[in-house]
């Protein structure tokens, strides 16, 4: 049985849920987890608020995808 809480999600957890998407959808898994490391460490040690925030925090360590 599952058991939704009338929670919203913030912008940690979607922004986890998009990593962990994008990893589970690539062919190469290992390479694509070793990618989103240091971005899924940033998030999680993250102060700020919003996404915008985050994204001002973080504007020169952009990760680049393949």
């Amino acid at each position: 049985m599952y058991i939704q809480l009338n929670k919203p999600m913030t912008w940690q957890e979607k922004r986890i849920k998009a990593m962990n998407r994008i990893v589970r959808k690539s062919k190469n898994k290992k390479e694509t987890t070793e990618q989103y490391m240091a971005e899924f460490n940033r998030v999680c040690v993250s102060n700020a608020k919003n996404k915008r925030e985050y994204k001002g925090e973080n504007n020169d360590q952009t990760i680049y995808r393949k």
